[in-house]
């Protein structure tokens, strides 16, 4: 897997409901868009997350190595929306309270995941056709939840890749070299003089790529 060094409109929906202990199991019903977070987890998943603090207080996030304005609002309905217009590089979200921390952080949470998702689906769907070409069946399922030390991790065992659901705030460049990497350790489980081989087949700069996740 990949280590981190560091900690149209689309539109999306989150749903109100009560959260147990586990935050991390939280995060992800949250980023589903079937969760919000309570005040006191909101405040351990901001120090988790924290390009996301700006963002609270109606600043920007970050998103493929730039950043969007985030702009909040009220809303009539006991769920939350979020909508992102990128050619003005907005994010409109509406919450019922748009004050609280934790409606914020999984309005936030959720557009991170689903953006993730499909930029990271855009990058499978050209790629597995090549490695289909080398013998690789496409993986039995791709994840995506938000990790504390890594940008993507595939299983052996079970022909699966993970994706951490905060890959959308990095560059494309190196969102494509992530999808890539994980896909070769499908080729060779480590990281092997005959790995970077193959990851330089399909990306000859995946060098200076790598870095853009510092």
């Amino acid at each position: 897997g990949i280590h981190r060094h560091h900690p149209a409109v689309m539109p999306g929906q989150l749903r109100q409901q009560q959260i147990g202990k586990g935050i991390l199991n939280h995060q992800q019903r949250a980023l589903r868009g079937g969760g919000v977070f309570q005040r006191q987890q909101a405040v351990i998943a901001v120090k988790q997350r924290g390009v996301l603090i700006a963002a609270l207080k109606g600043g920007r996030v970050v998103q493929q190595g730039g950043s969007l304005r985030v702009q909040y609002a009220a809303c009539n309905s006991r769920k939350g929306h979020w909508s992102l217009d990128e050619p003005a590089g907005l994010l409109r979200v509406e919450l019922p309270d748009p004050t609280s921390d934790s409606w914020r952080i999984g309005a936030l949470q959720s557009f991170e995941k689903q953006r993730t998702q499909e930029l990271v689906q855009e990058y499978l769907r050209q790629y597995l056709p090549l490695f289909a070409e080398r013998g690789m069946a496409a993986p039995a399922a791709v994840r995506f939840r938000i990790m504390q030390s890594r940008w993507g991790s595939c299983s052996g065992r079970t022909h699966s890749l993970s994706f951490n659901a905060r890959l959308c705030e990095r560059p494309h460049a190196f969102i494509e070299y992530v999808v890539v990497h994980e896909l070769c350790h499908f080729l060779h489980g480590n990281h092997s003089a005959d790995f970077w081989r193959e990851v330089e087949r399909y990306l000859p700069d995946w060098q200076s790529r790598r870095k853009l996740g510092d």
